[in-house]
């Protein structure tokens, strides 16, 4: 540990019989006692990390780059820990970086909604996904597999490409048609369920976006900034489908 006292105390501390977290106090050479865990910023570069005070000290490092794992293994007071994140871009406190990064860390309190709509040849298949909120449509996907894919690999496919879009406090909610969604909402249980539905009105627009991937026999996607576009049901398919 590289510091500017010459005089330094750890502390720990408990509550009852068990072990809380630990602090560090020490003395300049003048007498005057520092906070020595005051302002900690956490830096990780590809090279590894530092664990510095307001006053530029290093109170840690190594060749870590997890912010996570360095967290987790220093045993100091880290509250009010700045992270800057030269990997990923970031520079914000530490509570922002869990809540961001911190996959299976954090609760994940917020629900995001999809459709999907699906169907498979004996040579390729075609799925179109919308996202929606308050009845507007956040983002829409077409997906096109060069594959015919069974109604389980069907789930899975939509859930597979999903998943990543979600942060760490998100889950993700899926009412799809033409697909088996048991072995897909076990892999993903706790970050997102598929539910099977048969054709319905709500469907059109994903149903859409399927056919425009089966047309192009390619994959798109577009996010739409701010609250989102209106879709109107147009009852375009009025008969429900056999759920291939």
């Amino acid at each position: 540990m590289q510091t500017n006292v010459s005089c330094l105390t750890k502390i720990n501390e408990y509550h009852g019989n068990h072990y809380c977290r630990s602090t560090l106090a020490g003395e300049d050479k003048s007498g005057k006692q520092l906070d020595i865990l005051n302002g900690l910023t956490l830096t990780v570069d590809q090279s590894g990390y530092k664990l510095t005070n307001s006053d530029e000290a290093i109170i840690r490092q190594g060749l870590i780059t997890d912010v996570f794992e360095i967290y987790d293994s220093t045993k100091l007071d880290l509250r009010n820990l700045t992270v800057i994140d030269d990997i990923n871009g970031e520079r914000t406190d530490f509570e922002s970086y869990e809540k961001r990064y911190g996959h299976g860390r954090v609760e994940r309190t917020k629900s995001r909604r999809f459709f999907a709509y699906t169907e498979t040849t004996e040579t390729e298949t075609a799925i179109g996904i919308c996202e929606v909120k308050n009845d507007k449509t956040l983002a829409i996907y077409s997906l096109y597999y060069g594959d015919p894919l069974s109604r389980r690999e069907k789930a899975a496919a939509i859930a597979a490409y999903i998943e990543p879009m979600l942060s760490p406090t998100e889950r993700g909610s899926i009412t799809a048609v033409g697909v088996t969604p048991d072995r897909a909402n076990i892999q993903y249980s706790g970050v997102l369920r598929v539910y099977n539905d048969g054709y319905r009105a709500k469907h059109e627009q994903a149903r859409l976006l399927f056919e425009q991937a089966k047309e192009r026999q390619e994959s798109v996607s577009e996010v739409f900034e701010g609250a989102g576009i209106e879709y109107e049901i147009q009852h375009i398919y009025e008969t429900d489908v056999s759920e291939t």
